[in-house]
């Protein structure tokens, strides 16, 4: 979520006493008071003799010892947010969060971390889960949110105010490093006493708590959209994540319900209620804020669910996910080019390998016909110059000839595609426009391109490879 404007990523940031524990993957508690629980942070229990019976913490050994080359797999759905093995991963964000020799507990906020230590972590996260640089963006959101967390039970738990600074820095917690323990209690007995009072009022004003556990909204919409066969609605969500079997636990929510259930009742039958910056949640809990929208969890923008183009963040995820798959597809190629021609060496006849010939590859999935193209499928595109060179990746978003982009009619034999990755970024484009010249400038937007110089990803080859490495 974007950062707001109440300070919420100061060192002494601590979620009411009187209030569940917030958090998780997703950062609506900082935007608005809709909250999801933090996974992978202690258990905080209300008195100090029921806190001694709480649950240990996390440490994710299992995680920790795991082979360099035994990466976890994790699922994302189509908004980049974790849906399989999101509790490993998001457990395992909170040890980083909570290690002092990775994420130092003593800087005033996150952003004034240096960026030499993010680097460290999400060089470990790629090194632990089987996922794509793309994902920095979500990685760095959840360990910030942990982090903040983390620091707030610290003060909670170990920091008081009536005690002067030299009584407090010779016992530091056991989870603590000595030196920014120090550090802390210093800003907290100082210029952090202020600001903490003002959280404080603020965070006592929510109304409005997450009642789904330790699961990500991103989980529950899925879960939801399963059931429903159909994306749940904003207020579906709000229904489902706010209240506990039908029961409302406070009037304020109460109101909140009723004005969803009276507008929802004034859409016309048949008709959903679909997810944009007018829906009836909006017009109940009003306009969203800048990086985030409420009920889908963290690193959703509303560009991403009703923009026209996807964010900046998005595009780069997309993108750095793309290239990955590119990778991953050569290496397969180079293997099974490798073992074919070691059969050809060692005497085996090549012809009796079950590769799909140029022909047959063409037949299933590169067919230059317009009858076999079509709105939504992802294609190579292939320079004019060089009509064997790939230059980019991205999805056929038009094959309408009377579509104008750029001011210039697609025309017959021409396709719009959405660039998701360049692979020759200085590749000139065939038809420049608004500023964009190359492939490499127009990353996110789409560009014209003559279907006779694309192809869809070669599966037929993929398909062959798998089927020999079963058989194997």
């Amino acid at each position: 979520m974007a950062p707001t404007t109440r300070n919420t990523q100061r060192v002494h940031e601590q979620p009411n006493s009187n209030q569940p524990r917030q958090g998780s993957m997703d950062d609506v508690a900082n935007v608005h008071p809709l909250n999801e629980p933090e996974t992978g942070t202690e258990e905080i229990a209300a008195s100090k003799k029921k806190r001694s019976r709480a649950r240990g913490p996390t440490f994710m050994c299992k995680v920790w010892g795991q082979r360099d080359d035994d990466r976890i797999k994790v699922l994302f759905n189509d908004k980049g947010q974790p849906i399989f093995n999101h509790s490993t991963l998001s457990h395992f964000l909170g040890t980083l969060a909570r290690n002092g020799k990775y994420a130092p507990l003593h800087y005033i906020s996150w952003h004034k971390m240096p960026v030499v230590y993010k680097n460290d972590m999400l060089a470990l996260v790629l090194q632990k889960f089987d996922i794509s640089l793309g994902h920095k963006k979500l990685i760095f959101k959840s360990i910030s949110k942990k982090w903040r967390n983390w620091k707030a039970t610290v003060k909670r738990t170990n920091f008081d105010p009536d005690l002067s600074i030299e009584e407090q820095i010779h016992s530091p917690p056991d989870r603590v490093q000595a030196d920014q323990w120090k550090e802390l209690v210093m800003f907290w007995l100082g210029d952090g006493k202020k600001i903490s009072d003002k959280n404080k009022s603020s965070r006592a004003d929510q109304t409005l708590i997450y009642k789904m556990g330790k699961t990500p909204l991103a989980v529950v919409r899925d879960t939801e959209a399963k059931k429903l066969s159909h994306e749940p609605s904003r207020v579906h969500m709000f229904l489902t994540c706010l209240t506990k079997n039908g029961d409302v636990s406070n009037e304020e929510l109460g109101k909140k319900i009723e004005e969803m259930r009276e507008l929802s009742n004034q859409v016309p039958e048949g008709e959903l209620d679909s997810t944009g910056p007018n829906d009836v949640f909006a017009k109940v809990m009003g306009k969203e804020k800048s990086g985030s929208v409420r009920m889908y969890g963290l690193g959703v923008c509303p560009s991403d669910v009703w923009g026209e183009m996807p964010s900046n963040g998005t595009s780069y995820r997309q993108s750095m996910e793309w290239k990955t798959e590119l990778d991953k597809t050569n290496k397969k190629l180079e293997e099974l080019i490798n073992l074919y021609s070691q059969s050809g060496a060692n005497g085996v006849n090549p012809s009796n390998i079950p590769v799909t010939s140029p022909n047959q590859q063409q037949h299933v999935g590169s067919s230059t016909s317009t009858g076999r193209v079509k709105v939504g499928d992802f294609a190579y595109f292939n320079s004019v110059v060089n009509p064997t060179e790939i230059v980019g990746k991205g999805r056929i978003t038009s094959l309408d000839s009377s579509k104008e982009l750029g001011g210039e009619e697609l025309g017959a034999n021409w396709c719009e595609i959405d660039v998701q990755l360049p692979i020759k970024w200085n590749e000139h484009l065939m038809r420049p426009y608004g500023g964009l010249k190359t492939v490499g400038d127009a990353i996110g937007t789409p560009i014209a391109w003559p279907i006779s110089l694309r192809k869809m990803m070669m599966a037929a080859l993929l398909n062959e490879w798998d089927h020999m490495e079963g058989a194997s």
